[in-house]
């Protein structure tokens, strides 16, 4: 649900992000095999079947576990997110307004109900934080709250409007969204509200923090310059090369900024990331980069694209080559990533 207040130009750029991948006709080079690596790693996501039923799904290490759903028939489950704890697999996803919550595949009722839309995970100290939106007064109150659960119990966030990430560091607990039509990040319930290029307006996707700095990554927009894609550390922004959308943030040990997201090339959206600001376009083809996620010295991006299969299909790519998660018999798209170390 998003605020009343958001610029039209902005509000349907936003629109655009969520729905079926831009169309142009160029076709992608980089469907390459990708090396084996030493690491699980966890990709989440959807299947659309071609009779149109969706099925939540998430990857190991390129093999897909689907998972149940409670709403039977005529639904629309998708995972959004996915975290590892040990031999625990969770994931957070939504189908029509009702929250999901898997744990090692089954699931669990706390988060199984309406108005409900999960959108981040993490785990620190045995603890399991969901972050996302909720009608918590339904129905006598229609408004979303930005809200965080932390081993299955709310915590509302008034002044937030979406939620969008999730971290923990030490005792204090970030969420990245918006609230009052800014992006912003909020510590501990405490609002702090981000600014950019002259744009008060826009939404903030993702949030990292490392040692005592704070990143976050998102779009602003005026009416004068269109929609922008930035992060911030520290609350200040630095610009995204050609961007039009940023979705997720990842720091690396030596303070190198990762982002990913979608960039515009000749007038074409394209999944791309960018490292401290600087482009990295990872396919020819219409595409979304959603989440990114670092392992060593390798940088992983999942998202969609219509290659090579003509159909949308969730991939993934490792330092920029390209693997299919399926194979043209079902659309599909990856919404996240998890890797064990």
């Amino acid at each position: 649900m998003l605020p009343k207040n958001i610029p039209l130009k902005l509000a349907v750029a936003l629109c655009l992000m969520s729905a079926a991948i831009p169309l142009s006709c160029k076709k992608n080079g980089s469907n390459k095999t990708i090396p084996g690596s030493s690491h699980n790693v966890y990709i989440a996501g959807y299947t659309i079947s071609q009779t149109g039923s969706y099925t939540a799904t998430y990857w190991k290490n390129d093999s897909p576990v689907n998972l149940p759903n409670s709403q039977g028939s005529g639904a629309y489950p998708q995972a959004n997110a996915i975290f590892t704890n040990g031999s625990d697999i969770y994931v957070a996803g939504s189908n029509r307004g009702n929250g999901l919550f898997w744990k090692n595949q089954a699931l669990q009722p706390i988060l199984n109900a309406v108005n409900l839309n999960p959108k981040s995970i993490f785990i620190t100290g045995g603890d399991v934080y969901v972050a996302g939106d909720s009608v918590h007064d339904y129905p006598s109150n229609l408004n979303s709250y930005g809200t965080f659960w932390k081993n299955n119990v709310p915590v509302y966030l008034p002044t937030c409007n979406l939620s969008t990430g999730i971290t923990v560091s030490g005792n204090d607990v970030y969420i990245s969204g918006s609230g009052a039509g800014k992006a912003a990040y909020w510590k501990n319930g405490n609002p702090v509200y981000l600014t950019a290029l002259g744009a008060n307006t826009g939404y903030a996707f993702g949030i990292a923090v490392s040692g005592q700095d704070v990143y976050v990554t998102g779009d602003t927009a005026t009416s004068y310059t269109g929609l922008e894609s930035v992060y911030w550390k520290n609350g200040i922004a630095m610009h995204l090369e050609n961007g039009i959308h940023a979705s997720g943030i990842a720091i690396a040990e030596n303070g190198d900024v990762y982002v990913s997201g979608q960039s515009t090339v000749n007038f074409n959206s394209r999944a791309t990331y960018w490292k401290n600001g600087k482009s990295i376009i990872l396919s020819n083809a219409p595409s979304d980069a959603k989440a990114i996620a670092l392992s060593g010295e390798d940088v992983y991006v999942v998202g969609d694209t219509v290659a090579p299969f003509q159909i949308p299909t969730a991939v993934y790519w490792k330092n920029g080559v390209m693997k299919a998660l399926t194979q043209g018999t079902v659309s599909s798209s990856a919404t996240s990533i998890f890797i064990e170390n």
